[in-house]
């Protein structure tokens, strides 16, 4: 998340901030089970320490906002 932070940031994006992906869902009935269960601690633990820790290993999105091109 720091690299693409840096990245965005250097093109110009603010507003930057990774979450949680969310669950995936695989075919297989155990791993969606296990996606399902580590895509809930992931939340857990990100809204128990104030949006600050996020459990490596699971998936993550990072939202940014690009300012606006002013034209001279």
């Amino acid at each position: 998340p720091r690299t693409i932070a840096r990245a965005l940031e250097m093109a110009g994006f603010s507003g930057i901030r990774t979450f949680p992906g969310g669950a995936t869902r695989p075919h297989n009935l155990a791993q969606r089970i296990i996606s399902f269960s580590a895509g809930a601690v992931a939340d857990c633990l990100y809204g128990l320490s104030g949006a600050s820790f996020l459990l490596p290993g699971v998936s993550k999105t990072t939202s940014a906002i690009k300012a606006e091109l002013r034209h001279a």
